[in-house]
């Protein structure tokens, strides 16, 4: 009889651990999608920072009067300088904003399911 509920105990407690790895994988699949969200946003930051400091070494070349900026379209050096520092500047704290935000949302995620699953 004893080994009765000894097995019992044991079934419900594989079948409560099994659900619960489910929903955990579950999550994690979410937060994968989620973070992968982020992780194009971030990209694509980058990206247009690339550009910027591209934007940034044309117009320096054309300050000092290389051939390979004067071939192209002709610039307002000075307006398109600050320009292209302000937007590099805001890049730079956007992208840093945004991974620090990506750490702090997956310590909140999991720090909200352990708590709606009262897994403390």
């Amino acid at each position: 009889m004893n080994h009765l509920a000894t097995s019992h105990f044991y079934n419900i407690s594989v079948h409560t651990d099994l659900l619960l790895g489910f929903r955990v994988l579950g999550s994690e699949f979410k937060w994968i999608f989620i973070r992968s969200l982020r992780n194009w946003e971030i990209s694509q930051l980058r990206k247009r920072l690339h550009q910027e400091y591209h934007t940034l070494g044309m117009i320096e070349a054309a300050a000092s009067d290389l051939e390979i900026a004067k071939a192209g379209d002709a610039l307002d050096i000075f307006d398109e300088k600050e320009l292209a520092i302000k937007q590099i500047s805001f890049l730079l704290d956007e992208i840093s904003f945004l991974t620090d935000q990506l750490r702090d949302e997956r310590q909140e995620y999991v720090r909200r399911r352990v708590q709606k699953w009262k897994l403390t």
